[in-house]
């Protein structure tokens, strides 16, 4: 991100009275990022002229306690130990979770070095793959205003959280990322509609109502990529 002020401070929504710009609040900034903003948005353009966003919570923090993003590897037991200690925390600001999926598969965004660095995008007749697989358990109902969550505060900076993952995806899809979608015990039309859309064909959205579910869809996926593999 851009580095910036340290505290930020506005009048905003009193949840207390209804009222617009009548109550202060005082954020900090921490070592967590936001979604990206200005003609970059929506594209995996390079961070290191396009960064991403600041993000200011009420209490000063870092996002230490957040397990980070494992680097492209083939080591696998790093892989499983790494996603048996995740753990459910906060809202869904699923665009912000579609964009560092296809971050992780850039080869121009400039996240990773060394042998994780990512090869080109595929191009017509080539026998590489990029996949993503986006999974979620409901409405993206996170967005942020300057770097504040928006659901408080003021209207987001670029818009319905959902509209942005939408752009978002159709901007991989056409950069030949093939995507997966998965929806988890969905409840709401709108997020089930979002994934039905965003997967790459109607074969690569899945509808899992539990565990099992859940698990049977990503051995499906699994399948599918090997059978790919082998074929070709």
């Amino acid at each position: 991100s851009t580095p910036g002020c340290t505290y930020y401070s506005f009048k905003g929504y009193d949840p207390y009275t209804g009222l617009k710009d009548q109550y202060q609040y005082t954020t900090v900034a921490t070592t967590c990022v936001t979604e990206r903003i200005g003609p970059e948005k929506y594209t995996d353009a390079a961070v290191s002229t396009n960064p991403v966003g600041r993000h200011y919570f009420m209490v000063k923090g870092t996002c230490d306690y957040i397990a980070p993003l494992v680097p492209l590897t083939t080591d696998k037991s790093r892989l499983h130990d790494t996603i048996n200690a995740l753990a459910a925390n906060g809202g869904t600001a699923g665009q912000i979770g579609m964009a560092w999926g296809w971050y992780t598969l850039s080869p121009t965004f400039g996240l990773w070095s060394g042998a994780s660095i990512p090869v080109p995008y595929p191009t017509t007749g080539e026998k590489l793959k990029k996949i993503s697989i986006l999974m979620t358990d409901g409405l993206f109902n996170a967005a942020y205003c300057n770097g504040v969550a928006d659901y408080l505060y003021c209207p987001a900076t670029n818009g319905n959280p959902t509209d942005q993952a939408a752009s978002l995806c159709k901007a991989m899809k056409e950069k030949g990322i093939t995507v997966y979608t998965i929806g988890f015990n969905l409840t709401d039309p709108v997020a089930d509609t979002f994934l039905k859309d965003c997967a790459s064909d109607g074969s690569k959205y899945f509808d899992a109502d539990n565990e099992a579910g859940l698990k049977a869809a990503f051995e499906e996926i699994a399948n599918n990529l090997v059978e790919l593999r082998i074929s070709q």
